[in-house]
């Protein structure tokens, strides 16, 4: 596979949709999904492929089998091909939030961190009950050293997931930037309880940072805030969104 690691651990969720009893005849869409259990991207891609040009999915079930194959070519690091999926779903489900998020990885991976944060906040509007959305533009407002807003969008998506192991450690990493020690502290471990195998987000921001090559010094007393690097970070202060908090009724 490709796709290097540190962008690996950044794919928090595609979204798959089951495709329900209605959607038995759609075979090798189900296929897909199997494959997609068993990290077996290649098959998995074939498998949308021939769902989508045999089984004759329509309206959001097209979407939806553009979208995960778009996963799949995003498993691989085949960022083009997924963009195109992702364009594809967009363009018969124009509110499809995960397909939004989901896009918003892909140019995540690419370094396109405004094409990135337009995706994401595209996702929450369209439905600002999808938690991972908020969770994605957590982590890459850490990243860009914003931590109050990775705070608040990090609190949302725990409010609406609790316990995910994921945005708790993406949150971790906010206190840290906020210089919460002790909080950051819990919510790493917490993680780690949950799930010991998942890369801290000192390992994720490393990578990451690699990847990119942004000049982030990372240590434990001299983490430079984002703002003063802003030369090196493609992004826009002026259209930071104000964060969308779904009413829990």
């Amino acid at each position: 596979m490709s796709i290097p690691r540190g962008l690996a651990v950044l794919l928090l969720a595609s979204g798959l949709f089951p495709w329900g009893a209605a959607a038995a005849p759609l075979e090798n869409c189900l296929k897909g999904e199997a494959a997609h259990r068993a990290g077996e991207h290649d098959l998995e891609i074939e498998l949308y492929t021939r769902c989508i040009e045999d089984d004759g999915p329509n309206g959001p079930q097209l979407a939806v089998a553009h979208n995960n194959r778009g996963v799949a070519h995003l498993a691989k690091g085949d960022l083009e091909r997924a963009i195109e999926d992702y364009d594809r779903a967009l363009s018969l489900d124009p509110d499809y939030a995960v397909a939004y998020s989901n896009r918003g990885m892909a140019y995540l991976a690419k370094g396109a961190f405004v094409e990135a944060l337009r995706n994401y906040d595209t996702a929450i509007e369209r439905d600002p009950a999808y938690g991972r959305a908020y969770a994605n533009r957590c982590w890459l407002y850490g990243f860009m050293g914003h931590g109050e807003e990775a705070l608040a969008d990090c609190e949302t998506s725990l409010g609406l997931a609790p316990d995910d192991p994921v945005t708790l450690d993406s949150r971790a990493f906010a206190f840290w930037l906020l210089e919460d020690q002790e909080r950051a502290r819990r919510d790493l471990a917490l993680a780690r309880r949950l799930d010991p195998a998942r890369p801290t987000w000192q390992e994720r921001f490393v990578a990451f940072e690699k990847q990119f090559s942004v000049g982030y010094p990372l240590g434990a007393a001299s983490f430079q805030s984002a703002d003063s690097h802003e030369e090196k970070v493609v992004r826009s202060r002026a259209r930071r969104p104000a964060v969308v908090r779904p009413n829990p009724h």
